[in-house]
């Protein structure tokens, strides 16, 4: 999902084609192949409520669910009935879109709420989850720090036998106690990152540092 609109997407370049124009966003593929997925939230300033939302999504296919989700989070305000959309999202949706939404929760007016949500989503034990890290140290509730702790030495100790989905949530998660804690040995556990041997965990790395 963009977060620009299409005219100032940078080095993208001749007439795309449009895929897809759904209720909730656009699919366009460039002419090198490249697909740019638009927000009518974002881009045309689309408004939806609560009521129409719960009225439709039980109609929905997963991936049309994972859609909305997906254009929903480009808001680029959260009015109130918007938060209400949030927190229906937050009992209803599986994964992916916990993980879509979950950029949201850091502008939830009920920040303890939202806190409490995310909190309970990192102790579980599904991956990948670095957008949940992401979320929680943007919060700054040092509440999270010992839970984050925890996790830290869990992918410590097994460092050596984790995936790349693992990978990259160890590295979120040593950028949340790092802003959370300001402590010298999340920052240079980041610093090794950047000589993994998976790409995205390496770009991720050099990107936090940054």
């Amino acid at each position: 999902m963009t977060n620009k609109k299409l005219t100032e997407r940078v080095g993208l370049t001749g007439s795309p084609e449009l895929l897809e124009d759904s209720e909730w966003m656009r699919v366009y593929r460039f002419a090198d192949g490249t697909l740019l997925e638009e927000s009518k939230f974002l881009v045309d300033n689309l408004q939806v409520s609560l009521q129409k939302v719960r009225a439709k999504w039980h109609g929905l296919t997963e991936k049309e669910k994972l859609q909305f989700a997906q254009a929903f989070s480009a808001k680029p305000d959260l009015l109130p009935e918007d938060e209400g959309i949030v927190d229906f999202l937050i009992r209803e949706g599986n994964w992916p879109i916990r993980l879509t939404i979950a950029p949201l929760l850091p502008r939830h007016s009920d920040r303890s709420f939202a806190f409490n949500v995310l909190d309970t989503w990192i102790k579980d034990k599904r991956s990948p989850k670095a957008n949940f890290f992401q979320a929680i140290e943007l919060i700054g509730d040092s509440r999270a720090v010992p839970t984050l702790k925890s996790i830290f030495t869990e992918f410590e100790q097994r460092r050596e036998k984790l995936n790349e989905n693992e990978l990259f949530d160890y590295v979120y998660c040593c950028k949340a106690l790092w802003g959370l804690t300001h402590e010298p040995e999340y920052e240079r556990a980041i610093r090794k990152c950047r000589q993994s041997n998976v790409l995205s965990v390496r770009v991720a790395a050099e990107a936090l540092l940054n």
